[in-house]
């Protein structure tokens, strides 16, 4: 069983990009269980760059980060982000969906989280990365190669799973489906 860990949704914000495609930011707690806020971007929305070795559209790991600029506009928000700022590594997340479905994930870095303290509103920015630099410090035991070979479609997305979990995307992943994009696989 796909298993992931369920997080609340904090703060939400929507907006459409020029062409009328509907984009969804989530900035999801691990302690929060209340109902989300809907909140207002600096600039609308957020910004992804990936970091790779070179512009090859076919290597085979492109980590990326994403950049979320959120409106503080009352003191509520400004209390929750203070206390977030404490929180440590891996207990927020940023989920962005596009028409519906997940676009990215990562997990973001509250030690980065830089307060103004000045009237309202002023924007803050979230930094996440999507952790996939995390998979250079796990060792491959051969021995699972057998859930590659099986055939077992199951085992396959338990094992790309492991993989999500080891780069911290322990992130509720809700009705979306967990692998929306199709890749070539080589026997």
């Amino acid at each position: 069983m796909i298993e992931f860990i369920t997080m609340g949704v904090r703060f939400t914000h929507t907006f459409y990009s020029e062409a009328g495609t509907e984009y969804t930011v989530k900035i999801n707690d691990s302690l929060f269980s209340g109902v989300e806020t809907e909140v207002r971007a600096l600039n609308g929305g957020f910004k992804i760059q990936y970091a790779s070795e070179s512009d090859d559209i076919n290597e085979p790991i492109k980590a990326s980060s994403c950049t979320f600029n959120m409106l503080v506009e009352n003191s509520s928000i400004e209390t929750y982000i203070t206390d977030l700022v404490s929180r440590p590594y891996g207990d927020i997340h940023m989920r962005i969906e596009k028409g519906g479905s997940i676009y990215w994930a990562g997990t973001i870095n509250t030690s980065l989280i830089k307060l103004e303290h000045t009237s309202f509103p002023y924007a803050i920015e979230f930094n996440a990365v999507d952790g996939l630099g995390e998979l250079q410090n796990l060792t491959f035991n051969d021995a699972n190669l057998g859930i590659l070979t099986e055939g077992n479609r199951f085992k396959l997305s338990q094992f790309f799973a492991d993989l999500l979990n080891a780069c911290g995307n322990t992130i509720d992943f809700g009705t979306s489906s967990l692998f929306t994009t199709a890749s070539p696989l080589y026997e």
